[in-house]
């Protein structure tokens, strides 16, 4: 073998590596970003009255009632608003759900 076919399967090999790496990265990346999607639009899916949730927003507010793909939210004492479900990012456990929590994790 001649130095020169040498180095020509070398950089076939090479090249076709620089190809296949961002393909292998993105694949990744769009597979991760699905399964974090379904997990949110599960979530949303599982909001019911009485849970303190968090809007895209940045609003806090708690869940006084829904109707399909609305939810209506109180956002302060007396003040309801409607939102659409989807822009709910995420709910807040309740402090008797931590406390529950921390004494399984301390063994109390």
């Amino acid at each position: 073998m001649t130095p020169m076919t040498a180095a020509t399967t070398s950089g076939g090999t090479g090249s076709l590596l620089i190809l296949l790496v961002p393909i292998v990265l993105l694949g990744f990346l769009f597979l991760s970003q699905r399964r974090r999607a379904q997990k949110l639009a599960a979530h949303q899916q599982s909001l019911k009255v009485g849970d303190e949730v968090i809007t895209a927003a940045g609003a806090y507010a708690t869940i006084k009632g829904e109707d399909g793909e609305i939810l209506f939210l109180e956002v302060a004492p007396g003040v309801i608003v409607r939102w659409q479900r989807r822009m709910i990012m995420n709910s807040i456990r309740p402090s008797s759900d931590l406390d529950a929590t921390r004494d399984t994790e301390t063994g109390e």
